[in-house]
């Protein structure tokens, strides 16, 4: 943003042999250079937040970063040396290796301390001071996003399948930033399952995305290592993160291969299109579940999970934990442990057991 007239009025030149204050009026006049100061918003917990500073007087001698609420500073750009000092650091003109142009880096932290405030108070002051005296400060301030969830609702029994307006697992999130939810089954508890057309549906698709690799991996032999990648071979001692990772590395390198990354997006496509299923059973479903989970932002990482529910009913159990978009762990795991009562074999969408509501819960009489 250009800052302009919201340069702080606060700059001082002193008159070095009569001691006394050139009048505001003049100071202003003389320090307002057009000088640009941003600093990254909607900054979630844990992430890098870019910041730059550009001008064109040269008389500025010294520049001051001063943070309070980040964690460090990562790195400076355009910078050959600076002076480390606690919570930022001074760089003076003759470090520069270009005049006019000012960058860096700050880090957050992440979300470790579960039990405090979903979102934390953070603040870049810069401190410019010019070869004549005169000096301003720059100041931006921000918040840094998680969020929070409490468990405020665990009706025993719940009755399946769900009927309108029934009460069920009702969560409520604190904060604004989005969160992902991961649910795994505990032992014991009842069986957690994809709906039998889902998983026959992927099951297809994922044969002719197979299929359509093998294709390629012989009119694109220079890329079968990638390709290997996709197909998931001989990669069992990687986890679903570090398999992702080496992915998009991979990608990086390949992407100037206009014809390989044409057609490996064609694999994918022509995959949809043959199977009719995957766009009634899995895309529509779930562009209309990320539409409805706008408000609370709050999404199921598998939406389509289901609870196995026999004739006469059993106890639900397992463990939600949050994830924000960075996938960092942001919430206390919340445990579930309800029983849910059946008439004949059922299945049950955790959509629709497990509602989610997003806002500020302080009754803590309501949470379970």
């Amino acid at each position: 943003m250009l800052l302009g007239n919201n340069i702080q009025k606060t700059a001082e030149r002193t008159n070095v042999d009569t001691g006394q204050l050139a009048s505001t009026d003049l100071e202003i006049s003389e320090t307002k250079t057009n000088i640009e100061f941003y600093l990254g918003e909607d900054i979630l917990q844990g992430e890098k937040v870019p910041f730059y500073l550009l001008w064109k007087d040269n008389s500025i001698d010294k520049i001051k970063l001063q943070y309070t609420g980040f964690k460090s500073i990562v790195r400076l750009f355009n910078v050959n040396e600076y002076e480390k000092i606690d919570g930022g650091a001074i760089i003076r003109k003759e470090a520069l290796k270009s005049p006019g142009y000012l960058g860096g880096t700050l880090s957050t932290a992440t979300a470790t301390a579960l039990n405090e405030s979903p979102s934390q108070q953070a603040c870049l002051v810069i401190d410019i001071e010019y070869s004549n005296g005169t000096s301003i400060s720059l100041k931006e301030d921000r918040i840094l996003h998680s969020a929070r969830a409490f468990l405020i609702n665990q009706p025993s029994p719940i009755s399946v399948p769900i009927k309108k307006n029934q009460e069920c697992i009702k969560i409520n999130i604190e904060g604004a930033a989005s969160v992902n939810i991961d649910i795994s089954q505990l032992k014991g508890g009842l069986e957690l399952k994809l709906p039998p057309e889902v998983l026959t549906t992927m099951e297809r698709f994922a044969m002719a995305v197979i299929e359509g690799m093998e294709i390629l991996k012989k009119e694109y032999p220079q890329h079968s290592e990638l390709l290997s990648l996709f197909k998931m071979e001989n990669q069992e001692n990687k986890s679903f993160n570090q398999l992702m990772k080496l992915i998009q590395h991979k990608m990086e390198k390949v992407k100037e291969d206009k014809g390989f990354t044409e057609a490996l997006a064609y694999v994918y496509v022509s995959a949809i299109m043959e199977q009719q299923k995957v766009k009634d059973s899995i895309l529509i479903p779930m562009f209309e579940y990320l539409e409805a989970g706008a408000t609370t932002k709050a999404f199921l990482i598998s939406p389509f999970l289901c609870v196995a529910v026999p004739k006469g009913g059993g106890t639900l159990k397992c463990t939600l934990r949050f994830y924000d978009l960075l996938r960092h762990n942001c919430v206390k795991p919340i445990k579930i442990r309800t029983h849910l009562m059946a008439t004949e074999d059922t299945l049950v969408p955790l959509k629709e057991l497990i509602q989610f509501s997003r806002g500020n819960e302080n009754d803590n009489s309501k949470r379970c």
